[in-house]
């Protein structure tokens, strides 16, 4: 949120040049509606009597957002499996959290695991969140897909047999 510039006093005029040419407000609270990061300087004077005061100037600095930017590899698994979180981001001071509870703040985490016991696929929302020296933050949100873990049966057959062997590996369903 970009603040609003303010002054004190009484009939404030706010120009966006030293030439004092042309005011683009009046009053002691400027929103002056930039987003862009840059530096926007302005020039405040105040009129008592018919008497305008040399011109203050203020300063609006507006810094960017950090890139946040990282892969999830593999994006699908199977449960148990371990996932490695890779980033890309240019920010130094980072948070992550990856769905399940557990957080870090390294910039390239341990390699994590996912379990899901259940019968259905999980999805877990790996958020990473980076903050620049001057407050500024962002995040990204990517997912990773977890498959329940199956315990498959085969059935063997024959069990024993004699080289060359033809050999039948059945799952059954369920």
């Amino acid at each position: 949120t970009v603040p609003d510039l303010e002054a004190e006093g009484q009939n404030i005029n706010w120009y966006s040049h030293s030439s004092l040419a042309s005011s683009v407000y009046s009053g002691n609270s400027y929103a002056t509606g930039k987003k862009d990061p840059g530096t926007y300087v302005y020039f405040v004077t105040q009129t008592v009597d018919n008497c305008r005061s040399l011109p203050t100037t203020d300063s609006l600095t507006i810094h960017s957002l950090p890139t946040i930017t990282f892969s999830v590899q593999p994006p699908e698994l199977c449960s148990g499996l371990d996932v490695a979180m890779v980033n890309l981001s240019d920010t130094i001071d980072l948070f992550w959290e990856f769905g399940d509870g557990t957080v870090d703040s390294v910039y390239n985490p341990a390699l994590h695991q996912y379990s899901n016991t259940g019968t259905t696929i999980k999805y877990f929302p790996v958020k990473l969140t980076g903050t620049t020296e001057y407050g500024c933050s962002r995040n990204l949100i990517k997912y990773v897909t977890v498959y329940p873990f199956r315990d498959f049966d085969f059935i063997i057959t024959p069990d024993s047999s004699c080289h060359p062997a033809t050999v039948n590996i059945i799952s059954p369903p369920g």
